[in-house]
Order: structure tokens, then C-alpha cells, then sequence
């Protein structure tokens, strides 16, 4: 009897926490090494054990067959990862922006781990991956992934999700945005660099003594960083927008598939 009972909960619990790891492995400020291993490891269980015990959430739910749950457990992550994954990208165009404007610079060859993706990125897009995470804080973003979660389960309850055209679309448009969302965001600096390599042309031609090579690696860096610290004050609007455009897009998903 108790042993049955402890299966019925049990299985509503593991659904809930293969969907909160799958998010949590893909969310920005859960993911990557930014929170080690055990502590996103005991956030998962109490996070489930909060909306199970706390939410009645799987709590009418019937424990199928050996293929069923496998199944389900199936569909909960590919609801949890497509939830991370809509997030990741569009959060991604922060570093990505980094990526693009680096290289114009002269920093490209400055790399360092990102402590987000886990892997060598230009000095200049680690920095602005936690500038945008600590924007991402600040508007209680982590917090609003969580009230997110828990509507996830209102709008694809436990083991219902089909993952459809809407699901793709919704990915493929989070895609997009990411790309559009890191032009915008290094375009101010991007014109400026090109104006300076203008001036420097017109230079080299009229005084061919001069090293290019050298003053320009000099200039660029000076003034992107210059454009840089006058630019990040001006983009936080911005950046907040686009933080909460994708969280709104992660309950888009949601009501897509």
C-alpha cells in the first residue's frame, strides 16, 4: 500500500524534474557553471517537491505503463529544453553582439571561458554575457522563469506535449531574433570603428610614412572601448526590453505547441 502510494507520487515528481533540469541546463543564470552542479541539483528537487506538494501539480495524473513513462518523461524534456532553448537563444545576441564587434576592434585575439557556454569566447563577448546576466538579474528574470514554469504546467500539462509546427516556429523566430537582436546592439560601435578605417585610409594616402598598422590597432581600440563605455548606459533600456521579449516568447512557445 505504502509502496504503491510512493510510486503514484513518485512518477508526477520525476515528470516535474526532467522538465526543470532540461530548462535549468539551458536557462540563462541556471545554466552553465555560473551555479555548481548540487546546488541546481537541490533547487530541481525543491522547486518539484514545492509544485507537486504545493501546486497539486500531477497530482491526477495516472501512472501508465513501462512505455508510457518513458514517453512522458520524453516529453517533458523536449517542453523543458525547447522553454531553455528559446531563452538561450535570444539571449545569446548579447555575447554574439561581443562576437561582431571584437574582431573590428582588434580583441580578437584576447580569449577568455565563458563561464555561460563553457568555452573560448573573444574577452569582449564574455564581458557582455555578464553584463546581460546581471541585467537578466536585476529584472528578476530568474524569478520570472520560475512563475513561467509553473504556468507551463497550466498551459501543456504532464506528458501532453506534441511537439508541432508552432514549436518549430517558435524556435526558428527566437533564432532570428537573436541575430537581429546583435546587430542592433553592435551597430552603433560597428559604424563608428568604419568611420575611424575611413579616416585611416585617407591618411595612409596622404602621409605614406606613417604606420597604419600600428596607429590604427591603437585607435580602434581606444575608441571602441570609449564607444563602448558611453554605449552600455544608453543600451540598458534596450537590453531590458529584449530580457522580457524573451521571456514572453518562452510562454509563446508554450501556447504554440
Amino acid at each position: 500500500m505504502f509502496l504503491s502510494a510512493f510510486i503514484d507520487h513518485l512518477y508526477p515528481f520525476f515528470l516535474i524534474g526532467t522538465r526543470l533540469t532540461a530548462l535549468f541546463v539551458l536557462a540563462p543564470a541556471y545554466g552553465g557553471r555560473l551555479l555548481p552542479p548540487q546546488v541546481k541539483l537541490a533547487l530541481v528537487i525543491a522547486v518539484s517537491l514545492a509544485l507537486h506538494f504545493g501546486f497539486g501539480i500531477g497530482a491526477d495524473l495516472v501512472r501508465p505503463n513501462p512505455d508510457g513513462m518513458i514517453m512522458g518523461i520524453l516529453r517533458e524534456f523536449a517542453v523543458g529544453a525547447g522553454m531553455g532553448l528559446v531563452l538561450d537563444l535570444i539571449f545569446s545576441s548579447i555575447g554574439f553582439a561581443g562576437s561582431i564587434v571584437a574582431p573590428q576592434m582588434g580583441m580578437a585575439i584576447s580569449q577568455l571561458i565563458d563561464p555561460q557556454t563553457e568555452s573560448m569566447q573573444p574577452l569582449l563577448s564574455t564581458f557582455m554575457t555578464m553584463v546581460g546576466v546581471v541585467f537578466f538579474l536585476a529584472i528578476d528574470g530568474h524569478l520570472t522563469i520560475l512563475r513561467g514554469l509553473v504556468d507551463s504546467y497550466r498551459l501543456v500539462p504532464l506528458g501532453s506535449f506534441v511537439f508541432g509546427g508552432g514549436a518549430m516556429n517558435a524556435l526558428l523566430d527566437a533564432g532570428e531574433q537573436m541575430f537581429f537582436i546583435a546587430f542592433r546592439l553592435s551597430a552603433p560601435v560597428l559604424a563608428l570603428i568604419m568611420f575611424i578605417n575611413v579616416g585611416l585610409a585617407v591618411m595612409a594616402r596622404a602621409v605614406p610614412q606613417m604606420n597604419v598598422l600600428v596607429v590604427g590597432f591603437i585607435i580602434t581600440i581606444g575608441i571602441g572601448i570609449l564607444a563602448m563605455a558611453l554605449f552600455f548606459p544608453l543600451a540598458g533600456p534596450y537590453m531590458r526590453d529584449f530580457i522580457e521579449s524573451a521571456l514572453e516568447r518562452m510562454m509563446l512557445f508554450l501556447k504554440t505547441v
